[in-house]
């Protein structure tokens, strides 16, 4: 018995230890890209993320930041927004700016939570659009949910839980 709960207490605290990840790839996209590391790509901010009646403010520009240092790893030049702006209006910043490929990312969850006091995980899910910027048109779209461990012990927010799924993402698409 006492071997039995032992087992259970292991298993508990070890995915207790770690952040999920999930990506999804939309139905409509039958494989993903091979972006060309020369292009360079601009990285558009999208809305602050939110919970219920709670705007989470600088969200977006840290979203933008966490998809500008992942694909900087791969990409000649990554460059990202100021300000927020829509998918039209990011595709005219990219061709302006000469780049190749337009990141147009959309917060569609934002959830952070004092965990180690709570129990609430800290919970994120982006959209990640990708555009050919001279033709305009939609070369990949995934979405990304991220959860937080439950054994935090503090310091773990959403963006946080954006670096390495981002990471594996700019990854397979070169």
């Amino acid at each position: 018995m006492i071997r039995a709960i032992l087992i259970f207490v292991l298993a508990a605290m070890s995915t207790a230890c770690s952040a999920t990840y999930e990506m999804k790839r939309a139905d409509s996209i039958d494989a993903p890209p091979t972006l060309n590391a020369q292009g360079s790509i601009y990285v558009s901010v999208p809305e602050d993320g939110r919970y219920s009646t709670k705007v989470y403010a600088g969200s977006g520009n840290s979203t933008t930041l966490a998809i500008v240092a992942a694909f900087s790893t791969w990409a000649t030049q990554v460059v990202g927004g100021v300000s927020q702006e829509s998918d039209e209006e990011g595709l005219a910043k990219a061709k302006a700016g000469g780049h190749k490929y337009l990141i147009a990312p959309k917060i569609l969850h934002w959830e952070d939570r004092a965990t180690e006091w709570s129990g609430r995980l800290d919970r994120v899910e982006v959209l990640l659009k990708t555009f050919d910027v001279v033709s305009g048109s939609l070369i990949d779209s995934v979405t990304i949910r991220g959860k937080s461990k439950w054994a935090s012990f503090g310091g773990d927010h959403p963006q946080d839980l954006l670096a390495k799924p981002l990471e594996d993402y700019a990854g397979s698409l070169y």
